[in-house]
């Protein structure tokens, strides 16, 4: 008999669904979301230039400019100053079915007392999350627990440390081995984010580590692959035979990326190949080639289609949908907090695990964050046109 689900079109017509996506917003929000994105559709090259003279003036203390900057970027892209006032935002979006993955919005310092500092707050946010509902994920960073240099180096060539980065590494280990085992302890799972390249085999090793050690019963630490890499496919594939090898569920978050840029000139620099796909449509298919790899090891494999791109997530959705797999506790979906809303709650409405990835942390630690993000992947300035239809749809459906 022929299914009655919806098809992968079906889910796309769906995500145009704006009374779903912004059911949270009140009409202030509403209205406030679309004068950003206007801005930013308006003047793409606002994001990056409004970043750094928004840095400098935070710095020089200009009156009102922190005020402008909270009320206009920070209140959209983040949850809140602190973990105790990211609660409304949290609620709020378990009332609509979309759980929060906590990410401390701070820039990796490059000192031991800043790394164990970091390591502090990643404690503070395990041991929150494992009392507050709707939050089974935290976001960690590993170059904000260690050495980059040591990573690197590591990553050039295991056995060439010097005793120096030999240590530095090892405390690089001991911080993530105490936030893992309380992540274990606390019922709460982390998300290791990607890193450049040339760092990551070091991470990746240190990784897989974890897994070993904490993913035997259920996945608690997810590596992330970024599928613009012409070599994620391969380590997600190595990654997933080590799993079958050593008893472990192997935790994978998929994302398309954010160090193109960064990646195409070090590589043009020092004279070796581009590891980046040579194209988008290369990267769109190597990321749904992954989706489909990771759903056919779904017993395996837990992860996480961490993607804007509505097609990657209606191919999997649809897919979920047809095979009575929707609400497999192996799959979820994210995106971030304060974009794609046609996709999170939409996704959500039909009971599919869908989240937010949501920063926390002072205006003055959390906007260098976010003016980071959008120069290493342009998401908030290339996608603003994107943002600005859906709030606009919605604006006009409520006759705003």
């Amino acid at each position: 008999m022929k299914s009655t689900h919806p098809t992968a079109q079906s889910i796309l017509s769906s995500f145009e669904n704006t009374e779903t996506a912004f059911a949270y917003k009140n009409i202030t929000e509403l209205k406030k979301a679309r004068f950003l994105f206007g801005m930013l559709n308006s003047f793409p090259a606002l994001s990056t230039i409004l970043s750094k003279v928004g840095m400098q003036l935070l710095a020089w203390n200009v009156p009102f400019v922190r005020h402008s900057i909270k009320s206009i970027f920070f209140e959209h892209f983040c949850g809140g100053e602190t973990l105790e006032k990211s609660k409304p935002s949290i609620k709020m979006l378990m009332d609509f079915g979309v759980e929060t993955v906590l990410d401390y919005g701070v820039e990796a310092k490059n000192t031991d007392k800043d790394y164990d500092i970091t390591t502090e707050e990643f404690l503070q946010a395990i041991a929150f999350a494992g009392q507050t509902k709707g939050v089974p994920l935290i976001s960690v960073k590993v170059t904000g627990l260690g050495s980059f240099s040591a990573l690197e180096n590591f990553s050039k060539k295991p056995d060439s440390l010097n005793e120096k980065e030999k240590a530095s590494l090892e405390r690089t280990e001991v911080r993530l081995i105490k936030i893992a085992t309380l992540a274990h302890d606390a019922g709460v799972s982390l998300f290791i984010d990607a890193e450049e390249s040339w760092i990551q085999p070091a991470v990746d090793h240190l990784v897989m580590n974890l897994c070993k050690r904490f993913n035997t019963e259920k996945y608690v630490i997810c590596n992330t692959y970024q599928m613009y890499l012409k070599s994620s496919f391969t380590r997600l594939k190595a990654h997933k035979e080590m799993a079958e090898e050593f008893g472990f569920i192997l935790g994978a978050k998929l994302v398309r990326g954010a160090y193109m840029d960064k990646e195409r000139a070090r590589a043009k620099m020092l004279g070796y190949a581009d590891p980046v796909q040579n194209t988008k449509v290369d990267t769109d298919e190597a990321y749904n080639k992954a989706c489909d790899f990771c759903y056919e090891n779904v017993h395996t494999i837990s992860f996480c289609v961490a993607s804007h791109n509505a097609k990657s997530n209606a191919l999997l959705a649809d897919r979920m949908i047809e095979e009575g797999n929707i609400k497999h506790p192996h799959i979820s979906f994210c995106q971030l907090y304060g974009m794609s809303d046609h996709i999170t709650f939409n996704l959500a409405a039909i009971g599919i695990n869908a989240m937010k990835y949501m920063p926390y942390g002072s205006v003055e630690d959390v906007f260098p964050y976010l003016a980071r993000r959008a120069e290493e992947n342009s998401a908030v300035s290339k996608d603003a046109g994107r943002e600005f239809k859906f709030v606009q749809k919605e604006c006009v459906r409520r006759s705003l």
